[in-house]
């Protein structure tokens, strides 16, 4: 079983790696050049498993964040307000079909399929570059998710990201659970199970709780490492006014601070995932606890999402939209309980 899970699930190598990160690349390069030809100081981020690292094989659409000065300031005006939620909708509507009009009339004409979704919290305009070069696809092509007013996915996407990289049996508990989620079709927020991300909060949390990780989001750790977050250097530290911050891997592995317990030197993946089982299925008092990886432990009441949370399912608190925040998130909101 160990060697099947590491042969399955270690970083893939080669010229093909190589090739879709370049088709990627390029395919972030084309959509700017392409968009910023109507929009000034727009910016586009790659997030999800393109940014993580997390993707699994033959899994390699692309979502990107999309950022418009001109969208944001009628969120502000919504938000405080000004507008209201017709106007707001109607305006972010023109500006996504406006933006859908930019890539299917551009000189290159490199984008095809395109089709927005705009009645929806985030919306998205879903297309694919035919000239990606993507050498997992057949014809090369590359499919893509611009989304819009969503820059909290890309911050989510890094902290999974730092998390993966404290220890590799991390990134390969994550591939393996959200593997094992997607092959038995529970992995899919929209169909009433856990989405993907969701999932690897899972397994952060179970590590956290064992001490296989440290808690990233831990202020006295961050203190102990004499590292301050920056919202004014550093945009990416406060997303939509919350604290959108953690502590770099990278900064922690050079102080040594932090050091994870002898005992685990020699686990295997194979314990570590019946060990996630066992924990959700016997261990974690999920009537009354909710998951958390900004507290790492369990700590945090299910009664703290009043409106939301259930006695027969999962409470699954958001990193960053957390409870007390003037936007809380359970993301075990979408489970049914059938």
């Amino acid at each position: 079983l160990y060697k099947t899970l590491m042969d399955q699930f270690s970083y893939e190598s080669g010229n093909k790696q190589d090739e879709l990160k370049k088709s990627i690349q390029d395919l972030q390069s084309k959509l700017e050049l392409a968009i910023s030809r109507k929009f000034k100081g727009v910016r586009l981020t790659v997030y999800g498993s393109c940014l993580s690292g997390l993707a699994l094989q033959g899994s390699h659409d692309v979502d990107v964040s999309i950022y418009i000065p001109e969208m944001y300031e009628l969120k502000q005006k919504f938000d405080d307000g000004i507008n209201s939620a017709k106007s707001f909708e109607k305006q972010m509507t023109n500006i996504v079909f406006r933006v859908k009009n930019c890539l299917q009339y551009c000189r290159s004409e490199s984008f095809d399929d395109l089709f927005a979704i705009t009645r929806a919290r985030v919306p998205v305009l879903k297309g694919r570059d035919i000239n990606a070069c993507n050498p997992y696809s057949p014809d090369g092509s590359l499919s893509f998710d611009l989304c819009f007013l969503n820059d909290i996915a890309v911050v989510n996407s890094s902290l999974l990201r730092e998390y993966s990289l404290v220890d590799n049996r991390v990134r390969m508990l994550m591939l393996a659970v959200k593997s094992f989620a997607k092959k038995n079709n529970i992995a899919s927020a929209a169909g009433g199970t856990l989405s993907s991300y969701t999932w690897l909060n899972l397994v952060i949390f179970y590590l956290q709780c064992i001490g296989f990780l440290p808690n990233l989001q831990c202020r006295e750790l961050m203190k102990q490492h004499d590292w301050h977050p920056d919202p004014g250097e550093n945009p990416w530290h406060c997303i939509n006014g919350l604290e959108t911050y953690y502590l770099p891997t990278e900064t922690m592995a050079k102080s040594g601070i932090w050091k994870q317990p002898d005992r685990f030197a020699n686990t295997k993946l194979p314990n570590l995932l019946y060990g996630f089982l066992n924990f959700y299925a016997r261990v974690f008092p999920q009537q009354t606890t909710a998951v958390s990886i900004r507290f790492g432990k369990c700590t945090l009441q299910k009664t703290s999402f009043q409106k939301t949370s259930k006695i027969w399912r999962l409470c699954i608190e958001d990193p960053f939209e957390t409870f007390d925040s003037h936007c809380p998130h359970d993301l075990g909101f979408h489970l049914d309980e059938g």
